[in-house]
């Protein structure tokens, strides 16, 4: 047996802590009052328990010094060892009220029953007094105390009187002589009756073995689990490929700068007014009146101001009205000349930045500067692949949300089924446990049956037939007591018997436990009884009688008178 390590909850000043062993020699160092005594104890106190003693003495015994300082209730911890190849966890709890024991092999994955054979495989073969005096050596303790000196001679003398130290002669002779008083204890009636308790424990065993609490179903919850694992898995999947398809959509939409279909539709409608005001500006910049109009309007302003002066230098009065009149036309010409060439040049204005925004538009979307109704069709599509990318995005965000749901729908049902299988595998450990049990039951109910057969053998051998043998009164009186050891009394305290009455009848009856008679076997009648009686009792007294008197002083009897002297002493 190897230490590989162990975990102490509380254990003298140790709380919460956790030791770990390699092969080979391990050296424990600290400083005194660091917890090495403590530990080696705690090692001690795994392996073979520690008790609480009574009176005086549990004051000073170990349980009372390795106590925990602090949560009493914690005074426990587990030890994992390993035995030939396999790997155990020994858990044991000290304290007093609720001192407990488990033992788990985790190489098997199960809970192992602390039989005195595995602790003696887990302890070497090992007893207390013996682990004491060899491998473990205490604290100025190289000496071996009376126990082991006791253990010593035990091992010795086996050895001298049957050759084997492992095969303890006292034991075993302690061993036999119970097992004598179990066999003799077992004998008719004891065996019959035992009998009929056994079989109502394999009747009601059995009843509760066949309870539906009981019915194997670890299969089909382990498929299930199985099942919702793998649908999990694929949902997961779907859910993953989702995922990756919304990120790679919404990219798609961010490196557009659109966020959602309102965003697109309102791009779309900002590029159409964009389209709609260039192509007003381009049909304002091609009408042939608007491009005539200002050289119009400057030559009529020109040819009336020329027409303005010539009448002004050709009149002998000088300044006329009529040449005001024409340089006030030609100023109003030259103005409304200029104001044509100014709107051309503004809605020439407004076209180039109508045209740059769409050249930009159209760039980002169809990478191409063209602008068109061609080109504006194509925007209108590509707008519309935007707003279906965008409704799949969003499809998809509803569809993942649901894949959430139902994932998390199987994971509560995969718990179920998890909680499900470790119920059915208690109850089948419980299960096999109660066959074990029934299978002693059974097994002894066999063994009380060959008891009782050879009891009736030795019946028949005693009285020669299968008729009772009774106990009958040798004379007649008042039965005072009554002691039945095998039979059915007849009578009781109290009763007058006559010479003859049956006292005690040879019959045993067998029932069950609903109190049905199952058979009666017939027994040879045992008792003690004790009665008052009367009998005529006649004396016959001599009317002498010689007393030798060897010395002493006179000798008085009732009715007789004696002198100092030998002799013949007379008779009343």
């Amino acid at each position: 047996m190897r230490i590989l390590n162990l975990h102490i909850n509380g254990f003298g000043k140790l709380q919460n802590r956790d030791f770990s062993f390699d092969s080979g020699l391990n050296v424990v160092y600290g400083q005194n009052e660091a917890g090495k005594s403590t530990l080696h104890t705690f090692i001690r106190g795994m392996l073979f328990g520690i008790e609480k003693q009574r009176g005086r003495a549990s004051k000073n015994d170990l349980y009372s010094k390795y106590e925990p300082w602090e949560g009493s209730g914690t005074y426990e911890g587990y030890m994992r060892v390993e035995s030939q190849g396999e790997i155990f966890r020994i858990e044991r709890r000290f304290v007093k009220k609720d001192q407990q024991l488990r033992i788990i092999n985790e190489t098997l994955g199960r809970e192992e029953e602390p039989s005195a054979a595995l602790l003696d495989r887990l302890r070497c073969g090992l007893s207390e007094t013996a682990y004491n005096n060899t491998v473990s050596i205490g604290q100025l303790k190289c000496a071996t105390d009376s126990g082991m000196v006791t253990e010593l001679k035990n091992y010795i003398a086996n050895m001298n009187t049957t050759g084997n130290m492992a095969l303890n002669i006292t034991k075993a002779s302690a061993f036999l002589k119970a097992q004598r008083k179990e066999l003799e204890r077992q004998q008719t009636p004891e065996a019959a009756r035992t009998y009929t308790t056994v079989l109502g424990d394999i009747r009601n065993l059995e009843r509760e073995i066949s309870a539906p609490e009981y019915e194997n179903h670890l299969t089909e919850f382990q498929e299930k689990k199985a099942q919702a694992k793998a649908q999990l898995d694929t949902l997961q999947k779907e859910k993953e490929d989702l995922l990756q398809k919304i990120a790679r959509g919404r990219q798609v939409l961010e490196s557009s700068q659109f966020t959602d279909e309102n965003s697109i539709e309102a791009y779309e409608a900002h590029g159409n007014a964009v389209y709609a005001d260039y192509t007003h500006a381009k049909n304002l910049c091609e009408k042939a009146s608007r491009k005539a109009a200002p050289p119009l309007f400057l030559a009529l302003g020109i040819l009336l101001a020329a027409g303005g002066a010539a009448l002004m230098f050709s009149s002998q009065s000088g300044f006329r009205l009529p040449s005001l009149l024409l340089f006030l036309a030609a100023l109003l010409s030259v103005g409304g000349g200029i104001y044509f060439l100014a709107r051309n040049n503004g809605n020439r204005k407004d076209l180039d930045y109508s045209k740059k925004l769409l050249q930009e538009i159209l760039s980002r979307h169809l990478g191409d500067e063209t602008v068109s109704s061609e080109a504006m069709n194509a925007f209108s599509q590509r707008m519309a692949e935007f707003k279906r990318l965008s409704r799949a995005v969003l499809s998809s965000q509803e569809t993942a949300a649901n894949l959430e749901k139902q994932m998390e729908e199987i994971s509560i049902r995969q718990s179920d089924f998890g909680a499900e299988i470790e119920k059915q595998l208690k109850s089948q450990w419980e299960l096999e446990k109660k066959l074990e049990h029934l299978a002693a039951l059974k097994t002894q109910a066999e063994g009380l049956k060959e008891i009782i057969r050879e009891n009736d053998r030795i019946l028949k051998t005693e009285t020669g037939s299968k008729a009772p043998c009774e106990l009958t009164a040798g004379s007649g009186g008042t039965v005072t007591k009554i002691i039945v050891r095998n039979g059915i009394a007849r009578v009781k305290a109290g009763d007058e018997v006559k010479t003859g009455d049956v006292l005690v009848l040879g019959e045993l009856p067998i029932c069950d436990d609903s109190g049905t008679l199952v058979k009666t076997n017939l027994v040879h009648a045992d008792a003690e009884v004790y009665a008052e009686t009367t009998r005529t009792v006649t004396w016959k007294i001599p009317v002498t009688e010689e007393i030798r008197a060897v010395w002493g002083s006179p000798i008085s009897t009732p009715g007789f008178s004696a002198c100092t002297a030998p002799g013949i002493i007379p008779g009343p």
